[in-house]
């Protein structure tokens, strides 16, 4: 992922190009970003862990949603397009736009080379996390590795202190606690093939 432009937009700027854009492009406080396409796995990856929350909340007021929806982290003043989110309750739209949501309680990024290596500060690790953190509804962070099966959960305690949940292995499962649900690698990594079985 890097900088289309060095020229600072506005908010209204990147909203008019991007509904144009045959691309995605997510905005980073004025700065116009181009998301780059994904792997077979990290497309396999995304299909799975959005039918896995879709059965583990098939009741109640928790859904969850693909990556064509942009989150607003409104702090930072930046548009992103995670992997897959949760709503817990009535979505809060930015601008009146139905694409916009302001209120994910859990959001999914698949960790990829060109996101998670991008020198000391992996980018989903680091920054965009950090931004995910202003959103005041946002409770659990899910990072999936393409590579192999591994699951991380950041999600936010009673306390208000962030805690780190790892599962690794196709027989392992991860709990998410913001949503008080258990979700199988198994499941989520359904038909992925990893380097090393080629």
């Amino acid at each position: 992922m890097g900088v289309a432009e060095k020229i600072v937009h506005s908010v209204v700027d990147y909203l008019e190009f991007e509904d144009s854009s045959q691309e995605k492009h997510e905005y980073h406080d004025g700065y116009i970003v181009n998301i780059s396409g994904g792997t077979l796995n990290h497309s396999r990856i995304g299909l799975n862990i959005g039918k896995s929350l879709d059965n583990a909340l098939a009741t109640g007021n928790c859904i969850p949603y693909n990556s064509e929806l942009k989150v607003l982290a409104e702090k930072v003043n930046s548009y992103y397009y995670p992997d897959g989110l949760v709503i817990c309750g009535e979505p809060e739209f930015d601008l009146n736009r139905k694409d916009i949501v302001k209120n994910p309680t859990l959001l999914v990024e698949v960790l990829s080379e060109s996101t998670e290596n991008r020198g000391s500060d992996a980018f989903d690790r680091g920054g965009k996390f950090w931004n995910y953190r202003t959103i005041p509804s946002f409770r659990e962070y899910v990072l999936i590795s393409q590579d192999k099966p591994l699951v991380e959960s950041f999600y936010k305690n009673g306390s208000g202190i962030w805690q780190l949940a790892e599962a690794y292995g196709l027989e392992s499962s991860i709990p998410l606690h913001s949503l008080g649900i258990e979700l199988k690698l198994a499941d989520i990594f359904s038909r992925v093939i990893f380097e090393e079985e080629k």
